[in-house]
């Protein structure tokens, strides 16, 4: 998914890892940082591949559910939309 960034010519969100790898694509340390300035840009839809959460941080998953409504319309995304 990451690739979609530069597919349609859009810039990735800045100040933010490419892909939510921890000890990959950024530091365990720096992890909760990163979750809270996710939350803190409050993104109206976030899509993924289908249930693809496997190497979120446990914090960015359950904020994720707590603030987003899931539209399962997608057979290969899951698409997430702020709730108001």
């Amino acid at each position: 998914m990451e690739w979609g960034y530069a597919a349609f010519h859009k810039p990735s969100p800045k100040d933010l890892p490419i892909w939510w790898h921890p000890g990959v694509s950024y530091g365990k340390k720096d992890e909760a940082t990163f979750v809270q300035r996710f939350f803190e840009r409050k993104y109206d839809i976030i899509i993924l591949k289908k249930d693809d959460v496997a190497s979120m941080p446990y914090d960015l998953v359950h904020g994720i559910v707590e603030r987003y409504g899931a539209d399962e319309s997608y057979p290969w995304l899951t698409v997430l939309h702020l709730r108001k």
